[in-house]
């Protein structure tokens, strides 16, 4: 009998030992996992990874966490690259009213052709700045719908791209283009010409005018400065 009490003591004592290396070894994975989400609730520091340990419970929370924390990232890169952008794009247009608003001072002193000119600066800027905040708020919202494709006149295109970008820049801009027709999405395409020709403009000291070609479908942007 005392055998048994004995080899029974021994067992349970043993189970006992057992059972607390593998809770202590669970409490320390979550303790793990609870010290960095208190890390990043605090910090805000997205930019790590806790370690996967096993392929249990623990470890399957350990790798959703990692997940989260990767989107979480992901989420924040992108939010700063939307402002980057939001800043970059709206400063052309805002830089052109700020402009057209300190001729309006002495617009009793333009002649009619001028005033005609600078009030269509002014109403295209506006359609301008508006397109842009739409679409900025859509991106915020996460709302974007794709813009539909269509058949697009590269030379119309280019005309209204480079009389834009001669209002903001004061450089002459030529277009020499074919009859390509293209089936895409028309302001993306704007946009993307518009940024060409005001790049080309702002880092070309020569006076020489900034070129367009269109051939074939294929746009091409030419400037005499030191390139990007």
């Amino acid at each position: 009998a005392n055998e048994i009490a004995l080899a029974s003591t021994a067992v349970l004592v043993i189970a006992a030992g057992v059972g607390w290396l593998l809770a202590r070894r669970i409490t320390r994975r979550l303790e793990a996992l609870a010290g960095v989400a208190e890390d990043v609730s605090v910090h805000g520091g997205v930019d790590r990874q806790v370690l996967v340990d096993g392929s249990d419970e623990v470890g399957r929370l350990a790798s959703a966490f990692n997940t989260m924390l990767t989107r979480l990232a992901a989420a924040r890169d992108a939010q700063e690259r939307l402002i980057q952008d939001a800043a970059h794009e709206l400063r052309t247009p805002l830089t052109s009213l700020r402009t057209n608003a300190s001729v309006l001072r002495r617009i009793g002193e333009l002649p009619p052709d001028a005033r005609n000119r600078l009030v269509a600066d002014v109403q295209g800027e506006t359609r301008e700045l508006s397109h842009l905040v739409d679409e900025l708020v859509e991106l915020a919202l996460a709302r974007r719908t794709d813009e539909s494709d269509q058949i697009v006149d590269l030379a119309a295109l280019a005309d209204g791209a480079a009389a834009r970008a001669e209002r903001r820049t004061g450089r002459q801009v030529v277009v020499d283009a074919d009859g390509t027709a293209v089936r895409g999405r028309r302001h993306g395409l704007e946009r993307a010409l518009g940024n060409l020709l005001e790049n080309a403009a702002k880092f070309d000291d020569s006076d020489a005018p900034v070129e367009v070609h269109i051939r074939g479908g294929r746009v091409t942007v030419l400037d005499r400065g030191p390139g990007i």
